[in-house]
């Protein structure tokens, strides 16, 4: 079964509610166990790995679906394939670097996470 549209992003993001779920439980217990929990750290983890799974998906979607959801789209089918890939491209190396600078720093890796932002929307508006 070959599922097309925003069933496929559901499907993936699924795995996120159980992910959550474990990492708030474990931070509870390590907590209550006396160990100083990094809130901030996980936060800019769970939103990297949703960067990440969102670049990943964008290249598949469709210009069909694209006219179907926002019928105001005024872009050429060439205008939205590009669009997509460099939208893409964008989540998913900034959610990336996100992942890997939470390692040294969550202050530098929330300025990331914002840089990505605005990255995604200057490119959205430049069509």
């Amino acid at each position: 079964m070959h599922l097309k549209g925003p069933q496929t992003l559901t499907l993936n993001l699924l795995w996120l509610i159980p992910l959550i779920s474990i990492l708030t439980t474990g931070s509870i217990i390590y907590y209550n166990l006396g160990f100083a929990v990094h809130t901030t750290e996980m936060a800019i983890i769970i939103v990297g790995m949703m960067f990440m799974l969102i670049g990943n998906y964008l290249p598949t979607v469709s210009y069909q679906f694209e006219k179907q959801t926002h019928p105001f789209y005024r872009g050429t089918e060439l205008s939205w394939n590009r669009t997509k890939r460099v939208l893409g491209k964008s989540f998913f190396f900034g959610g990336l670097l996100m992942l890997l600078i939470v390692l040294f720093s969550s202050k530098v890796a929330f300025g990331i996470m914002l840089s990505t932002l605005v990255i995604v929307i200057i490119n959205a508006l430049k069509k």
